[in-house]
């Protein structure tokens, strides 16, 4: 009885947590402290079995290319550029000479650029050229959308840019298809709605300069064969139908072998791969969490054999420590439902532990219908910009054993 009181079951998930390493203590700690803390509290049974810290990197930059055109200069200038990383500016040389390029750079190193610059520039010169952005979700084109909209502003030209996705009013689909120069759009729009009706984009795909296919990394297993596919139709249809031989733009962060990726993804004999990062990196640790075992309750041959704790409960409490201690975090998850289920369980640890910080945690997932998601940005845009910033520049990353098995 006394054993116990001593220990406090989870309901909900069934894992027994020792209350003696419960924390309820809210000092601000920094991400190398917090891997000490973890170790002497809900770690001390040995669960981190790899720490290891990604040093810091300096920014690598170089001046403008020449040919830049002036509007061009005008409206990076307009958004504070002044000059480019380096592996920006390579990727900007390489794609408009022609030449088809993956940029595998890290996450918020500035790939955006790499494709906006060059598409830009050919379509502020050439009055009929036309590009076309494919992102994996409809939030990524909302996103990309305004950071086009922020810079064609500068431009002398005016150029349309418009998303096609399933969003789009029906009434404003026939304007975007007779004017727009830029179109954004998904893999599943692109097979259902564009390629089938491809007579009615005779205007974009008869000019079609660039495609720009960023987060290639996603396309992966039955949804990477679906896209594969479908990018192939297009290829074909502009080549065999209308004459166009438009050059590919990819972009990746998290691919370990992204030039064989994307030339299988778009049938392509030969990219040329831009990896040698010239962004400013801050430093991070990376800690590999192994879940404790645990024998079940009860008197059957299943309660004799030990288990692993489950790897969600542990991410909500490695979720909840963090917060306690002032660490802006991101749980990433695979589904809808373990994103509710790691807000819920958090939210249960911060109760008992820190109750002032329950509400401090939200949940951002897809599902959403169009006004919500908009409604969200709009009233969460400072908070997310600077967690996102401050999680790239110092934090601890958190992945499970069971997780990490289960991806591959």
């Amino acid at each position: 009885m006394a054993e116990k009181q001593k220990r406090s079951m989870s309901k909900k998930s069934g894992v027994a947590k020792s209350a003696a390493t419960s924390c309820h203590d809210t000092h601000p700690l920094e991400p190398a402290e917090m891997a000490e803390h973890l170790k002497q509290g809900l770690g001390k049974e040995g669960q981190i079995v790899h720490i290891q810290e990604i040093p810091s990197r300096e920014a690598s930059f170089t001046e403008l290319p020449c040919h830049l055109s002036e509007a061009m200069r005008e409206a990076l200038a307009s958004i504070g550029i002044s000059r480019l990383y380096s592996h920006q500016s390579q990727a900007i040389e390489s794609s408009i000479s022609g030449r088809h390029i993956v940029v595998a750079t890290s996450t918020s190193s500035g790939k955006s650029l790499c494709y906006n610059i060059p598409v830009l520039e050919s379509l502020s010169q050439d009055l009929m050229a036309c590009a076309l952005y494919i992102f994996p979700t409809k939030a990524l084109a909302q996103d990309q959308l305004r950071t086009l909209l922020g810079m064609k502003n500068s431009f002398h030209i005016d150029i349309d840019v418009k998303i096609y996705d399933g969003d789009t009013p029906r009434e404003d689909r026939l304007w975007i298809r007779d004017n727009a120069r830029l179109l954004i759009t998904n893999p599943d729009m692109l097979h259902v709605s564009i390629l089938p009706y491809h007579g009615q984009f005779q205007r974009i795909l008869s000019n079609l300069r660039y495609i720009v296919i960023d987060e290639a990394h996603s396309y992966k297993g039955a949804f990477g064969c679906h896209t594969a596919l479908i990018i192939r139709r297009l290829k074909r249809i502009c080549s065999n139908v209308y004459g166009s031989h438009p050059t590919f733009i990819f972009c990746t962060a998290t691919s370990a072998n992204p030039c064989e990726h994307v030339m299988e993804l778009a049938n392509l004999d030969e990219v040329e791969l831009i990896q040698n990062d010239g962004s400013p990196c801050g430093s991070k640790y990376f800690l590999l969490w192994n879940p404790p075992l645990y024998m079940a309750d009860g008197n059957s041959k299943a309660s004799s054999v030990p288990r692993r704790s489950s790897s969600i409960v542990e991410v909500s409490y490695l979720f909840a420590e963090m917060v306690q201690h002032g660490l802006r975090c991101i749980a990433f998850c695979k589904t809808r439902k373990l994103c509710e289920l790691v807000l819920a369980y958090t939210r249960e640890i911060l109760q008992e532990s820190a109750k002032g910080l329950v509400d401090s945690i939200c949940v951002y997932r897809a599902g959403y219908i169009a006004e919500v998601v908009m409604s969200y940005h709009v009233s969460r845009m400072c908070s997310a910009i600077l967690l996102y910033k401050i999680c790239l520049i110092r934090y601890a990353c958190i992945f499970t054993i069971k997780e990490i098995c289960s991806c591959l």
